[in-house]
């Protein structure tokens, strides 16, 4: 959770201050660290849960509304996965066609599908299609995967499965390209065919494609229990399964900002810049502030120098008075 909320708001931030990161495809990036962020700050109920013994304590309005927000964001956080993944196949495999398709126009129209997709999925459960309810194996308020089937068939058949195939066929065929560029095998023809994929665009890259290996890790062991439970609803695992399979899911949540922090060049180089410039405007400000203060001394009279010159004047005038009067 502490991971999950610094490591996201911090990816955020560097995207957002770093005139390096200002290509479209960061929008996408940092549209996903808001995802998890926000699913990070929503496990603190899971957290509480677990450390009170499994027992609900939030009450049932908490747990519907909960509940609501694990789907929302866990399936918009799987979207920008799965947009990102098309939009890197786009601009490695087909350069020419991606400044048509990936308009400053048409990011905003994905971001804004992006979010309102998962509702289609998030409010059935609220109004008959399944329900939500406390699971204690999970420690976590989900809809019931026992009951109302066909719902969980749903969502895994044109969501789950979905994303995950098209994820794995743009990495897999951007993997390739990767892996010709790393072993310097190019031939002269695709080399000047490609030639303007920067390095920089073959290291990001490669990071999105661990992020997204380590999301599919993240996602199969809770994928096959909630899978066994919908096929059998009278199996039961053992709790310490159930509970880690799930934990699993949020993992991934933290996992994207380790991995590009540590593992992408260009992310590192852009914080780096961030906190000098932030440096430099503290240095600024604070040189800033010394030399009014200096200014301020320079034209300010000194109290004890006042006062003496005050003490002097008031002598002066008590000699001429006495003198004038004596005349």
């Amino acid at each position: 959770m502490a991971v999950g909320v610094a490591g996201n708001l911090l990816i955020v931030w560097i995207i957002k201050s770093s005139s390096r990161l200002k290509a479209r495809s960061h929008i996408l990036i940092a549209n996903l660290a808001v995802a998890d962020t926000l699913q990070s700050c929503n496990i603190f109920f899971m957290l509480v849960t677990a450390i009170n013994g499994g027992y609900w304590m939030f009450g049932e309005t908490i747990c519907q509304i909960t509940a609501f927000l694990t789907v929302e964001f866990v399936l918009a956080s799987m979207l920008s996965l799965t947009t990102i993944s098309i939009n890197r196949y786009f601009k490695v495999m087909h350069e020419e066609k991606y400044d048509k398709i990936f308009t400053a126009k048409s990011i905003m129209i994905i971001i804004s599908f992006i979010w309102t997709l998962p509702l289609m999925y998030a409010v059935p459960p609220l109004v008959g299609w399944s329900s939500y309810a406390f699971d204690p194996g999970k420690c976590l308020c989900l809809f019931r995967f026992r009951t109302k089937s066909s719902y969980a068939f749903f969502l895994v058949g044109t969501m789950t499965i979905p994303a995950l195939v098209i994820i794995c066929f743009a990495y897999f065929r951007v993997f390739q390209v990767v892996k010709l560029h790393r072993n310097r095998v190019w031939s002269l023809h695709f080399h000047q065919e490609r030639s303007k994929l920067s390095s920089d665009e073959y290291k990001i890259t490669s990071a999105v494609i661990i992020v997204v290996v380590s999301y599919i890790i993240c996602f199969v062991p809770a994928s096959v229990v909630n899978f066994i439970e919908i096929l059998n609803s009278d199996f039961e695992f053992p709790l310490w399964l159930d509970f880690s399979s799930f934990v699993l899911i949020f993992v991934s949540h933290a996992s994207n900002p380790l991995i590009y922090g540590f593992m992408n060049r260009q992310y590192r180089v852009s914080f780096l810049e961030s906190l000098q410039k932030g440096s430099q405007t503290k240095r600024t400000r604070k040189n800033k502030s010394k030399s009014g203060d200096l200014h301020l001394q320079k034209h300010s009279p000194d109290p004890i120098m006042t006062s003496q010159a005050l003490r002097g004047l008031d002598e002066n005038n008590a000699s001429c008075s006495k003198n004038c009067s004596t005349t």
